[in-house]
């Protein structure tokens, strides 16, 4: 059962002194932040310790995803790499994946999307979730 605040250990209060828990707003506050998070990964952590570290990183996380948003990779992106990490020739992989090597060029080069058949497999050969292969 997580604590309460009022029945936070003692460890909890003190990293809030010395690291108060609020909204990161630059890259200095969170390079501060991700120094914390450093020092506290390095130790053995109480119930105060992992609720305070629990808070800094969604904060982190806030901070992040909003100064540093991701953009959608492309598929073909995804594919090509996945297929030139492979130890196997472009023509064995096509093969493998039930389709032709003209197919498997297409796809890489951004020419063809993907279908369900080339989802599944690409993902049951690659042990990767489908959803890599979803575009927005």
């Amino acid at each position: 059962m997580a604590a309460t605040l009022q029945t936070q250990p003692d460890t909890y209060f003190e990293l809030v002194r010395a690291f108060p828990l609020a909204p990161i707003r630059d890259h200095d506050h969170n390079k501060a932040a991700l120094a914390m998070v450093d020092k506290l990964s390095r130790r053995q952590l109480d119930e105060g310790e992992e609720t305070y570290l629990d808070v800094l990183v969604e904060l982190i996380g806030r901070y992040e995803s909003e100064a540093f948003p991701e953009e959608p990779v492309p598929t073909e992106d995804i594919v090509r790499s996945l297929v030139e990490g492979c130890n196997i020739s472009q023509k064995e992989l096509a093969k493998e994946l039930g389709m032709s090597d003209a197919t498997l060029s297409a796809i890489m080069s951004g020419s063809r999307k993907l279908n369900v058949k080339h989802i599944k497999a690409f993902s049951k050969r690659f042990g990767v979730p489908t959803s890599l292969f979803m575009e927005d």
